[in-house]
């Protein structure tokens, strides 16, 4: 497993060819303190049989699907490893492959993957790149794909953040600007219903 380290100001951060993984994000804190925001795992070695996705790319398809997937009125069935439905790409996620590492410059790298159509169920041959560069006061994450047959495409990263660095993150204040969210039915995939945040559990329009 090769590891890509990357410096800018006060920010380092470390990737993984392993799911292109977000392993560390170091910040030099007010107090002058080094603090690793992303909660990893400590063996790069536990991220082979990590059931959550920690620090991962997702994909092709982050987030759940009905399995058949209904691709151009064909019905393509996927490998997953899972019970219904469809989570995160299925068996051949992008999450558990080998991914290039280039460095471009000192504070960005460039992670590149190329799955064959051959290799998994869905349909076409993907090339995919994930960049990562730090700039100033954060952290930038460009997505690129290309494939050669209509197929979904919805990649993300699972890194799990905790600010503070600490064991417990119940301190930490949450904002999301989301004004409604989507309905779920009983199998946690989306009905398509939008459902306003306003007066709900899932309203974090204020601290």
């Amino acid at each position: 497993m090769e590891k890509c380290c990357i410096k800018r100001g006060r920010l380092s951060a470390t990737i993984l060819s392993f799911g292109a993984i977000l392993h560390e994000l170091w910040i030099l804190d007010k107090n002058n303190t080094l603090v690793n925001t992303v909660a990893g795992l400590p063996q790069l070695s536990d991220y082979d049989t990590d059931e959550w996705f920690r620090g991962a790319v997702v994909g092709p398809y982050a987030g759940r699907l009905s399995n058949p997937v209904a691709i151009k009125n064909q019905l393509h069935t996927i490998k997953h490893t899972t019970n219904y439905p469809l989570l995160h790409g299925g068996a051949h996620s992008w999450a558990k492959q080998f991914w290039h590492l280039k460095q471009l410059q000192p504070h960005s790298v460039e992670a590149s993957l190329t799955c064959a159509e051959e290799s998994k169920e869905f349909p076409g041959s993907i090339t995919v790149a994930v960049r990562y560069e730090l700039l100033e006061n954060g952290l930038r994450l460009s997505y690129e794909a290309f494939t050669t047959a209509p197929t979904p495409i919805n990649s993300t990263n699972h890194a799990y953040f905790n600010l503070g660095g600490d064991a417990n993150a119940a301190s930490h204040l949450l904002t999301v600007n989301a004004h409604e969210y989507l309905a779920l039915d009983v199998a946690l995939l989306p009905t398509g219903e939008q459902i306003p945040t306003k007066g709900s559990p899932y309203d974090f329009t204020k601290e």
